[in-house]
């Protein structure tokens, strides 16, 4: 028998839930007359003074009434979310570019609307209900995240590898009306959604505003684990010029701050990262739109190290290894350099890892596997400290993309490993802190 509303799994003490005579092991069934889905329901009602509660108790059906304090919690842990998978065969699509081997959760697609709302998890809504539609508008579950890729619905299913979706217009229509905020991006692969209909695309989603408060323009991400997939042109200098370009030239009357392309756009065209006025509020900034121009501007308010001294000629001592990806090592060197006015201790290190794991054309330093660390640090970092960015880590904080844990890296390159927030301001207090370790009393910091 399929069971229907949520279970209680806990009702804390004295709260007004158990007050009511809500018990572990009921199911409710429905919150003011509404069926009962997940815990975004009790989320919903959490904050009103007043709530009826249907609820399933063996041996029948209990209505029951709550009346409590806005800011009393009601007191009720049910079940967590579980993330629905994705119905979807995108030809570009990460999960299906892993390593052979690698874990289920790594393979695992997600295609659900609540974890879009929750994390910001991209989602295309290609096979989303009404009834899902109109629980997104009562519940207020916005702002979304969207994966568009293109307006013409014929194009946008290939590229979904699907031979049925809701049309994107309409999509997007209803959004509208039941007066949603969401975000988009167009993951652009060369020769598919580019040139003509990136511009057709950008063109009529710009009438979408003030609904679509975001757009963002990411190249298709490509590993070397592609046997057996549609293949697809990698990126080139010259193609990311090109979509820079046409954008700049074809739709130039695009407001500020609403649509972006991607860091990884401007590093392979070879064309320095715009102004912060381009990203605006930094919408898509973890989507690695705008993170560039972020630690540049916020490295230049940094004051420079003053009243350090190198350590003397052939003296030894500890060195402080700081890890990054191909993508940002260039901004982190120049803004490092800035501090040290153009002379960093040789006993700071800033290394680049190349990932040879998916592939050199992945340069993030999110996806920068634990192999790769320890084949490129080896035993040079002996004795030493090793910093790495906590976006290197699956959510445990403990493994990297490839599973091999920190006490692995520690071992094998007999370094101490220490994890550091990301950004610019971290990495500066970090290095502040080496350089007191060392010894150093700093004199009054100067902006010159």
């Amino acid at each position: 028998m399929k069971h229907t509303g949520i279970p209680v799994l806990a009702v804390r003490a004295a709260s007004p839930a158990a007050r009511a005579g809500i018990r572990p092991g009921m199911r409710i069934l429905r919150l003011d007359g509404h069926e009962t889905l997940d815990e975004l329901d009790l989320l919903f009602v959490n904050h009103q003074t007043e709530i009826s509660l249907d609820v399933l108790n063996e041996p029948g059906h209990l209505s029951i009434r709550i009346r409590k304090r806005e800011e009393t919690d009601l007191g009720i842990t049910t079940e967590p979310i579980r993330c629905k998978p994705c119905g979807n065969a995108c030809i570009f699509c990460f999960a299906d570019q892993n390593a052979p081997g690698s874990r289920a959760a790594l393979r695992f697609k997600d295609e659900d609307y609540r974890f879009s709302f929750l994390f910001g998890h991209y989602v295309t809504l290609s096979h989303i209900t009404e009834r899902e539609l109109e629980r997104i508008g009562r519940l207020r579950l916005h702002p979304l995240y969207l994966s568009i890729h293109t307006v013409e619905d014929d194009l946008r299913r290939r590229l979904m590898g699907i031979k049925r979706s809701v049309p994107i217009r309409r999509l997007l229509d209803r959004l509208v009306e039941l007066d949603l905020r969401f975000h988009g991006q167009i993951v652009l692969v060369p020769g598919w959604n580019d040139g003509e209909h990136l511009i057709r695309s950008v063109r009529e989603l710009m009438g979408y505003q003030p609904n679509l408060q975001s757009l963002a323009v990411i190249p298709v991400g490509l590993t070397r684990h592609r046997d057996g997939l549609i293949p697809i042109e990698p990126v080139s200098s010259e193609w990311a010029a090109g979509v820079i370009r046409d954008i700049d030239t074809q739709v130039p009357s695009i407001p500020p701050g609403w649509l972006a392309c991607s860091d990884e756009l401007f590093l392979k065209a070879g064309i320095p990262v715009p102004s912060s006025r381009y990203y605006g509020d930094y919408a898509q900034l973890e989507n690695g739109v705008g993170m560039l121009r972020a630690m540049m501007d916020g490295g230049l308010r940094r004051r420079k190290f003053e009243g350090w001294q190198e350590r003397a000629e052939g003296e030894t001592g500890e060195r402080y290894w700081f890890v990054t990806g191909t993508a940002a090592y260039p901004v982190l060197r120049s803004l490092i350099e800035r501090w040290f006015r153009g002379r960093i201790p040789s006993y700071i290190k800033l290394i680049a890892i190349r990932n040879d794991h998916f592939g050199e054309t992945v340069t993030v330093a999110g996806l920068v596997s634990g192999r790769d660390l320890i084949r490129q640090i080896g035993h040079e970092a002996r004795n030493d400290r090793v910093f790495i960015p906590s976006v290197m880590l699956q959510s445990d904080q403990e493994r990297f993309i490839d599973d091999v844990t920190v006490d692995t890296v520690t071992h094998a390159t007999n370094a101490s490993v220490f994890i550091i927030e990301p950004g610019i301001d971290s990495l500066y207090k970090v290095l502040r802190s080496c350089l007191r370790d060392r010894g150093h009393i700093f004199q009054q910091a100067s902006d010159a």
